[in-house]
C-alpha cells in the first residue's frame, strides 16, 4: 500500500498488562472469529479498542479511529492529530490517515480478501458503515458480535483483578476525603472538584502509566439527589443535607463507581435509619452473592430485605449489573446467574415517602469482585 503514515515517536511505554496478558486476550478474539467463520474483526468502540490493543482513544477525537484484528496480526488505523501517540501506547500495529479518503485505503488494504467480518456495530455509525461498504461490500453482511466481544471482556483476569483492587483502594481514599470536607458552607462544585483532583493524584501514583484524567466525582444535595447524573452546582452545603457522593477512578477505559449518600451533621433518626439500611443491604448482599445464583432470586432477596429493614419503605429500586456486559443485558433474561470472575454492581436506592420521590433519594452503589474456583 503506498502512502502509509507511522509515527514512532520515543519507545513503547511500559504497558500496566503485560504482553502474555494482551496475547491472550486477540487469542480469545480470533477463536471467536473462528467460531463464527469470521475472516476478520473491524472494532471502533472506545471500550474495545482499548481492551484488544491498549491504545486508550480520547472521546473527544471527531475522527474515526478503528481496530482490525486479523489471523495473524492486529492493526490500528487512526487519525495523524493522534500523532505517535498511538504507537507508544498500543500492543498492535499502528498506522495513521491523513484524511477520510485515506482512512478508507487503509481499511480496504488490510481487508480487501476478507469474505466474512465482524463489527461490534453498536458503535458504528450508520454513515461509517455505508462509507465502509462502498469499498469493502462483504460489510453489507458483517456480522455483530457485540454480546460475544462483551462475554470475553465481563470476564476478568488476574491482571485485571489487581487493577480493580487498586481502583478499589483509591475510591475508598477519594470517599474519605469527601466525607471529612463536607460541612455547611462548602458547594457542591468545590467539593466535587477537590474530590476529583485526590483521585487523580492517587490514581497517577498507582498507575503512572495509564490516563487517569477522566477519573471523576459528583456531589448532589437537596433537589439534585433525584438524579444520578445532575452534574454539581454551586449550592452551598446545609446542616442537615441529605449528600450523595459517587467517586470513580477511570483507570484507561477501567472504571469503578462508588456512591453512598451522607448527612451532613445530624439530621435525626429517620436518616440514620436509612442511610444505615442501605449500608445493611449492601453487607447483606455481600454475604448472599455467589457464583452461579440467579441475579433475579439475588435482587428478590435484597429487596425483600431492605422491606423487613423499612417497613414504611415505598419507591425504591435494587439493580445488580456487570461491568463491562453488553448493554442492556438483564433485559435478555431473568435467569441470568452470577458469573465467576466477574465485577458486579450492586445499586440501592430509595426515598423517604411515597410521594417523595423527587427529593431526597437516597442511594448507594458498590463493584463487588465475585472470585472463581481456584
Amino acid at each position: 500500500m503506498d502512502a502509509r503514515i507511522e509515527i514512532r515517536n520515543g519507545a513503547k511505554s511500559r504497558a500496566f498488562f503485560s504482553t502474555q496478558e494482551m496475547k491472550t486476550r486477540l487469542s480469545k478474539a480470533r477463536q471467536l472469529m473462528e467460531q463464527h467463520h469470521l475472516d476478520a474483526l473491524l472494532l471502533s468502540g472506545v471500550g474495545h479498542i482499548s481492551y484488544f490493543s491498549g491504545l486508550v482513544v480520547d472521546s473527544r477525537e471527531k475522527a474515526p479511529t478503528v481496530l482490525l484484528i486479523l489471523p495473524q496480526r492486529s492493526v490500528l488505523i487512526a487519525p495523524l492529530s493522534v500523532g505517535g501517540h498511538s504507537y507508544r501506547n498500543s500492543f498492535c500495529e499502528s498506522w495513521l490517515y491523513a484524511d477520510f479518503g485515506h482512512f478508507l485505503q487503509h481499511v480496504q488494504h488490510y481487508l480487501s480478501g476478507a469474505k466474512r467480518i465482524g463489527v461490534a456495530s453498536m458503535s458504528f455509525s450508520a454513515g461509517l458503515l455505508r462509507r465502509l461498504a462502498t469499498v469493502l461490500p462483504s460489510l453489507k453482511k458483517a456480522l455483530c458480535v457485540e454480546v460475544p466481544l462483551c462475554a470475553l471482556r465481563k470476564i476478568k483476569s488476574e491482571e485485571e483483578k489487581l487493577l480493580y483492587s487498586r481502583a478499589e483502594q483509591i475510591a475508598k481514599r477519594g470517599f474519605e476525603i469527601g466525607v471529612s470536607l463536607l460541612k455547611e458552607g462548602i458547594s457542591e462544585l468545590d467539593l466535587a472538584l477537590k474530590i476529583r483532583e485526590a483521585l487523580i493524584f492517587e490514581a497517577a501514583y498507582f498507575f503512572p502509566q495509564m490516563d487517569v484524567s477522566q477519573s471523576y466525582s459528583r456531589v448532589q444535595s437537596s433537589l439534585n439527589t433525584d438524579s444520578v447524573i445532575a452534574p454539581p452546582s454551586t449550592r452551598l452545603l446545609q446542616q442537615g443535607d441529605l449528600v450523595n457522593l459517587t467517586v470513580c477512578p477511570v483507570i484507561g477505559h477501567y472504571d469503578y463507581p462508588v456512591s453512598c449518600s451522607v448527612v451532613v451533621g445530624t439530621s435525626g433518626e429517620v436518616d440514620s435509619a436509612y442511610t444505615t439500611s442501605l449500608k445493611s443491604v449492601y453487607q447483606t448482599f455481600l454475604d448472599c452473592v455467589q457464583v452461579n445464583i440467579p441475579i433475579s432470586l439475588l435482587r428478590a432477596d435484597m429487596k425483600r430485605y431492605l422491606e423487613y429493614r423499612l417497613k414504611d419503605v415505598r419507591n425504591y429500586d435494587i439493580s445488580i449489573g456487570c461491568l463491562d456486559a453488553v448493554s442492556g443485558e438483564e433485559a435478555l433474561g431473568e435467569e441470568m446467574r452470577i458469573q465467576a470472575n466477574t465485577i458486579v454492581v450492586f445499586s440501592v436506592q430509595l426515598s423517604k415517602l411515597s410521594y417523595d420521590h423527587y427529593l431526597n433519594v437516597y442511594r448507594l452503589t458498590h463493584p463487588v469482585w465475585v472470585e472463581g474456583p481456584r
